[in-house]
């Protein structure tokens, strides 16, 4: 018997109602982020050979801010991107284990930190036009093809990709033609050698940060950031340098502030170093701080080996002294045209004055005067007594 349409349509359609069932789905929840309300998807799973799963969101319209939480998924879902790039415009993707992640026509912001991202792609070929913050920290990037595309950037965060750059050599020219980026992290991706073979001059950067790698000081000239006339940050903390000629830092006239913690300076020499900088107003901050190794020693809150700084001397502290007395007064010079007669007036004065001085010359004053008054009186008497006798 031949079989009907009717006789094979029925199993087909019971095969695509079967197939929907086991599909995967997922709906996401409205949740506060800071002050972004995002739609969260939960518990995603996806992998290479993954080929039934949906996503749904609340509402009519397609949510703009979206994350996926909790999630282990190789690569951004296709059929996520079929239904919500469109619409998208902040995709965090954190902690997720993409190996792959891709950037949409819309997207404005994409965080992505903590993967293993190797290949960064765009959706639909675009030209990553209008995105403005990218964090792709902590992942495995072995270049920046593409990241270089998204020329309206404004914050670039590449730090702990530690293969990043080819023969561990960062030619600061790779950024030219970004040249709305304002903040530029790349910490920890393995520089050795720092260069600038086009002079290029980023002329709304703020922020370098070139942390944790091992610059070598032989090789770091400070002239390849003079074009960057907005650098007001520096950070080159943590890269184990013993020396850097600070004194070119002032040639970076929008210059405020330079990180240099955790490299191995010389003790004797960090402290003119800090107060050479701090006296011509770049600030000498530390963004942690850890301890220092065992045959390192801490001046100005820093690490450093060698000997410690000579101590400045303290000033002499003037010893207690005695007021002296006052000398003795002493006559007034002698006044020329001064007669003998008024010369023993003065000295009578001066004997008086004496006397007055002391109870001893007043009491032989009084004996004196009485002395006189008896021979006086004897005299008298005996005078009066030879004329009456006469």
């Amino acid at each position: 018997m031949r079989p009907t349409m009717a006789s094979w349509v029925i199993p087909l359609l019971l095969a695509g109602v079967i197939a929907v069932s086991i599909a995967e789905t997922y709906d996401c929840t409205i949740e506060k982020d800071n002050d972004l309300e995002i739609c969260v998807f939960r518990n995603v799973k996806y992998f290479k050979n993954t080929t039934q799963i949906a996503f749904y969101s609340p509402g009519s319209t397609k949510p703009e801010n979206v994350a996926f939480k909790d999630s282990h998924m190789v690569a951004i879902p296709p059929n996520f991107l079929i239904a919500f790039a469109d619409n998208l415009k902040v995709l965090k993707v954190e902690n997720c284990q993409l190996q792959t992640v891709t950037i949409t026509k819309n997207l404005l912001a994409l965080h992505a930190k903590n993967n293993y991202i190797e290949k960064v792609l765009m959706y639909r070929n675009n030209q990553c036009e209008n995105l403005r913050e990218l964090d792709l920290s902590s992942n495995r990037l072995g270049n920046v093809a593409n990241v270089t595309s998204c020329l309206k950037l404004e914050t670039l965060n590449l730090s702990e990709n530690e293969d990043l750059w080819e023969d561990s050599t960062l030619d600061l020219s790779v950024f030219s033609n970004m040249v709305q980026l304002q903040d530029l992290n790349l910490a920890g991706t393995g520089v050795l050698y720092l260069d600038n073979t086009k002079k290029i001059g980023l002329p709304l950067l703020k922020t370098i940060d070139l942390s944790k790698n091992d610059i070598l000081p032989s090789d770091l000239r400070l002239e390849i950031f003079y074009p960057f006339t907005a650098l007001e940050t520096l950070k080159l903390n943590d890269n184990n340098m013993d020396s850097i000629d600070y004194a070119h830092l002032l040639d970076m006239k929008s210059l405020k502030a330079v990180y240099l913690n955790g490299n191995s300076f010389q003790c004797r020499n960090i402290k003119d170093m800090l107060d050479f900088l701090q006296e011509h107003n770049i600030a000498t901050p530390t963004d942690r701080h850890s301890n220092c190794e065992q045959n390192e020693r801490e001046v100005e809150g820093m690490c450093c080996t060698g000997p410690m700084p000579p101590r400045p001397r303290p000033e002499p502290v003037p010893s207690p002294q005695t007021t002296p007395s006052p000398p003795p007064p002493q006559p007034p010079p002698e006044e020329p045209g001064k007669t003998d007669h008024e010369d023993g007036h003065k000295a009578q004065d001066n004997t008086n004055g004496s006397n007055e001085g002391g109870n001893g010359s007043s009491h032989l004053v009084i004996i004196g005067a009485a002395v006189i008054v008896i021979v006086a009186a004897i005299g008298g008497g005996i005078y009066w007594y030879k004329r009456r006798s006469a």
